[in-house]
């Protein structure tokens, strides 16, 4: 079974390493195009979570990665 990872901000990540998943804290939603290319290229994960207040500003940049 794969990894699950969260991407969000530090509240968010916690909240979520809590109950043991992986995280990443970005703080400029510009920077999560080519976080989430990264975590695409790691065989060891098999869901990305994302903060919603992240993907909003760039989801038209991020859904072709969907």
């Amino acid at each position: 079974m794969g990894k699950v990872v969260v991407v969000g901000d530090r509240y968010t990540v916690s909240l979520f390493k809590l109950i043991g998943t992986e995280g990443l804290i970005l703080d400029d939603p510009l920077n999560l195009e080519t976080t989430l290319i990264k975590l695409k290229k790691r065989e060891d994960i098999d869901l990305i979570l994302v903060a919603n207040d992240l993907y909003n500003p760039v989801k038209e940049k991020v859904e072709s990665l969907i």
